[in-house]
């Protein structure tokens, strides 16, 4: 049965478009499958008016499968055969694999070598920007024509691909692998001579693939000699940077306890500054700052507590010391002794 979607939520995926949202966000907001949604946008880049478009309700007739076949067997895909036959993705699918299955077929369309190879080096050569692009153009998956330019670059093993840059009318240029391995070999022996590699320091690190870099070494290559991931570079370059810039936080607490005589807790330091700056700030954080640049309070010195004893009752006579310390007895029960409890007034 085929599912009718309201064209208020075609008008909320449709403004999920224009700004830039993912598949996944889209889908969780509006609960509209993923493969819907790619039929959608590919609607919306070629009728801007795609909203307001009748749903289709009718089934598809025998002749109409049959072209669908047929236009698919031609280059035809499947995006364009649902835009095309105003259905969704998954019935082209399953028309298409339907006849697959009774002509003894793979399920899935398989193209032939020089076709992935041609498209493939078209990317490397630069005809085309991106992957996505020339996937675009041909009417293919994305993640399948990546698969075929990785596949194309790790076939010839005895060539390393160097592209320079297509906008100031570079050529890609092939060096052999001895090239290649001297040209390594030469770098790591200069980071072993200019560089202390068993200094792990963020300071280091962020050195060294700088140095690599301004000649000409790509970060993931370096980071690759370095025997680190990419993202562990990035990760201490910007635990570098924070470190070099101060903290506005630690500043405005740092002028706060001078001029309060270090008086102010985290809690209390929170609260200020989250109204001098206009957002929240979490205590937390603040505690960590604050020890971390020696700002905490200063504890107050515990003062002793002066116990005075009330004045007994003017109306009472005043108690006399009968036993005078003497509680040795003849007999039991001739000397009790009551203990009295005074109240304590602390001041």
């Amino acid at each position: 049965m085929r599912k009718v979607y309201s064209v208020e939520t075609k008008q909320l995926v449709s403004s999920l478009f224009r700004e830039f949202k993912s598949y996944r966000e889209i889908e969780a907001l509006t609960s509209v499958p993923r493969d819907v949604l790619r039929l959608w946008k590919a609607r919306a880049r070629n009728d801007e008016a795609w909203v307001l478009a009748d749903e289709r309700k009718s089934l598809l007739s025998y002749e109409e499968k049959e072209e669908i076949v047929r236009l698919h067997s031609l280059g035809d895909s499947i995006t364009d055969l649902a835009i095309r036959f105003n259905v969704y993705r998954t019935t082209v699918k399953s028309i298409i694999n339907s006849h697959r299955k009774r002509e003894g077929k793979p399920a899935k369309r398989v193209q032939s070598q020089f076709f992935a190879s041609s498209i493939a080096a078209s990317v490397i050569e630069g005809r085309f920007p991106s992957a996505k692009q020339a996937a675009e153009f041909y009417g293919l998956e994305p993640r399948t024509v990546q698969r075929w330019v990785k596949s194309e670059l790790q076939k010839d093993r005895d060539c390393d691909i160097v592209r320079k840059n297509i906008s100031d009318g570079g050529v890609p240029m092939r060096y052999s692998a001895s090239a290649v391995l001297a040209y390594t070999m030469a770098i790591k022996e200069w980071i072993l001579k200019n560089f202390n590699l068993k200094d792990h320091s963020d300071e280091n690190i962020v050195s060294i693939i700088g140095s690599l870099t301004q000649k000409g070494v790509p970060i993931k290559e370096a980071c690759s000699w370095l025997g680190i991931n990419r993202s562990t570079f990035y990760r201490k370059r910007k635990r570098q940077l924070q470190s070099q810039e101060p903290d506005p936080l630690v500043i405005q607490m740092t002028e706060l306890q001078k001029r309060r005589n270090f008086s102010y807790g985290a809690k209390r330091m929170a609260v200020y500054l989250s109204k001098i700056n206009g957002f929240a700030v979490n205590h937390k954080k603040v505690a960590r700052l604050m020890r971390l640049h020696g700002l905490n309070s200063r504890v107050r010195p515990k003062r002793r507590c002066s116990a005075k004893l009330d004045a007994t009752d003017q109306t009472r006579e005043p108690l006399v010391n009968l036993l005078n310390r003497d509680f040795s007895s003849t007999s039991p029960m001739k000397k009790l002794v009551v203990q009295s409890i005074n109240t304590l007034s602390i001041k």
